[in-house]
C-alpha cells in the first residue's frame, strides 16, 4: 500500500514515534507513554494524554476511543465512543468520517443519508 515504505537493502523504514517521559514538578516520574500503529502513533499517545488531564485514570485514558484524521487516503476514523450528534456534526462540516467499533478489526462506514 505505501511503496515507500517497503523494505530495501539500504533502506530505512518509515516510522512515527513518539517515546515520552513526563516527570512531576518534583522531578519524580508521572507517566511513560509511547504506541504503535503507524501513523496513529502521535494522535493516540497525545489523546491519552489529554484524557488524563481531564481527569481520566490511566486505564480509562487508555482505553477511551480514538479519533484519527488520517491524511492519506483522505478520512477522518472515529470510534463508537463518541455521542452520534459530535459524529454527526463532523460529517456535516464536510469530513469524510468513518467509524470503528472498539475491538473490530474492519472500518465501517457510516451511512448519514438516511438519517
Amino acid at each position: 500500500m505505501f511503496p515507500d515504505n517497503y523494505p530495501e537493502p539500504g533502506k530505512r523504514p518509515l516510522s512515527s514515534m513518539v517515546p515520552t517521559i513526563i516527570e512531576n514538578p518534583d522531578g519524580s516520574l508521572y507517566i511513560a507513554i509511547g504506541g504503535s500503529g503507524g501513523s496513529r502513533i502521535f494522535g493516540s499517545v497525545i489523546q491519552v494524554l489529554l484524557n488524563l488531564e481531564l481527569g481520566l485514570d490511566v486505564s480509562a485514558a487508555i482505553e477511551f476511543g480514538r479519533v484519527h484524521d488520517q491524511l492519506y487516503p483522505l478520512y477522518l476514523d472515529v470510534e463508537d465512543t463518541y455521542p452520534p450528534a459530535i459524529i454527526q456534526r463532523l460529517h456535516e462540516i464536510g469530513h469524510n468520517v468513518t467509524g470503528k467499533s472498539i475491538g473490530l478489526i474492519s472500518n465501517t462506514i457510516i451511512d448519514f443519508t438516511d438519517s
